[in-house]
């Protein structure tokens, strides 16, 4: 099964969005910690985006939380909801 980008990109943006909210960090905030561009992290977080490497480890790292649980989280949500969208 190929990867649906567009779910991707959703689900780390969604991700993002709520580690941000459960920090209580506006998107300013977040910009200054990480050196992100606002807009950037707004597209990021709006699935708009696909965020580079070096962007979600600066993201990450503002955050207090590893790149690597991260991304795993997010790739096992991911295939869940492939999987689900498949069996339908």
């Amino acid at each position: 099964m190929d990867l649906d980008v567009e779910l991707a990109n959703a689900v780390i943006g969604a991700n993002l969005r709520a580690l941000r909210a459960k920090r209580d960090y506006s998107r300013e905030k977040l910009f200054e910690l990480s050196g992100v561009p606002v807009i950037t992290i707004r597209r990021i977080e709006d699935g708009k985006r696909a965020a580079a490497v070096p962007t979600m480890m600066a993201l990450c790292q503002a955050l207090d939380v590893d790149l690597g649980r991260f991304l795993d989280d997010a790739h096992k949500e991911i295939n869940e909801r492939m999987d689900s969208n498949a069996s339908k």
